[in-house]
């Protein structure tokens, strides 16, 4: 309905802004969290109507952690906004565990809608809540786990007919690395 030449215009926008998106975020910039809301919300829709029902369900989250992330990043204390840090060792004990019991908890979800590549998507959206929350308190780390999770996407939206967003995964994966390098500089400033 929305196609021309085969490309579904929604979904190349989506695409398009999601990079910006990724731009802003590496540039620590708070406006960040707004886009996200806004492609969040175009991006249900996508994923609905591709049958990515596990995709859905975290983009409703996604945007409920991009409030936080806007809060946390716009909170300034002693005069200084966050800055990017490292992942403590109980942190990513307790990250882990919590990803693991989210993973169990979709899992059952998507079984339950009969839905395609339950444990990938129930790895996938489990750990990119992770993900968006590490983000939202600037973690150095959370570009390598979101390098990972770039990797399952891309295969998980390639399978799902939705063609545009596997390359703009693929090209994510390369941003993450990017991402961290440019956080990782950002730490030797302070």
């Amino acid at each position: 309905m929305f196609s021309l030449l085969n490309i579904n215009i929604l979904e190349l926008f989506s695409v398009i802004v999601s990079l910006n998106t990724f731009i802003l975020g590496v540039k620590q910039n708070p406006i960040v969290w707004f886009v996200s809301i806004i492609t969040t919300a175009l991006n249900i829709f996508l994923y609905h109507n591709a049958g990515l029902y596990h995709r859905w369900v975290l983009n409703i989250g996604s945007i409920l952690i991009s409030i936080y992330g806007y809060y946390k990043w716009s909170k300034k204390v002693h005069d200084r906004s966050l800055s990017v840090s490292k992942t403590n060792s109980k942190e990513y004990f307790e990250l882990i565990i919590i990803g693991i019991i989210m993973s169990i908890i979709f899992s059952f979800m998507l079984k339950a809608i009969q839905q395609k590549s339950i444990i990938l998507g129930s790895i996938r959206t489990a750990f990119t809540f992770i993900g968006i929350y590490m983000s939202a308190k600037k973690k150095l780390e959370s570009y390598l786990l979101w390098f990972v999770l770039n990797i399952i996407s891309l295969y998980l939206a390639y399978v799902g007919g939705l063609k545009l967003f596997a390359i703009k995964y693929g090209i994510f994966m390369f941003l993450s690395l990017y991402g961290y390098k440019k956080w990782k500089d950002s730490m030797r400033v302070y």
